[in-house]
């Protein structure tokens, strides 16, 4: 049997805390379906990135609020906390406006972050974002 240790200096901030496991993203969505989402700029150990994935290309990671997607019967009516992780355009353009744009719009920012988003995946398995 393996056990761990963990040492807590005393220097630690009381305020920390402690996470263990992945982190939740979004189901893939279904092929002619549709999920509800906000964006979220600022979430506990949730942080937009882009990390090379293969020779396909960049990977996205954005920091969402799911209210609705179909293969999870129950989200709370608050939604729920995860990443959409994507390699598609939508999220690409997404990510770039956000990292590179909306710090100096302050217009674009309510508009990104303070919208309802429905993320569609058509028959094909593109996705498209529109304000909802």
């Amino acid at each position: 049997m393996l056990y761990t240790t963990i040492t807590l200096r005393e220097s630690m901030p009381s305020n920390t805390k402690l996470s263990f496991g992945p982190q939740a993203t979004m189901p893939e969505v279904p092929k002619g379906e549709h999920a509800e989402l906000k964006f979220s700029e600022v979430s506990d150990n949730l942080t937009w990135e882009c990390k090379d994935h293969d020779e396909y290309g960049e990977k996205y990671f954005l920091p969402i609020i799911l209210f609705s997607h179909p293969n999870i019967e129950s989200l709370p009516k608050t939604g729920s906390a995860m990443l959409w992780v994507s390699k598609s355009q939508c999220a690409e353009q997404v990510y770039k406006i956000v990292t590179n744009t909306v710090g100096d719009v302050p217009k674009l920012r309510k508009e990104i972050f303070g919208s309802m988003w429905k993320l569609t995946r058509n028959e094909t398995g593109s996705y498209r974002l529109d304000q909802a």
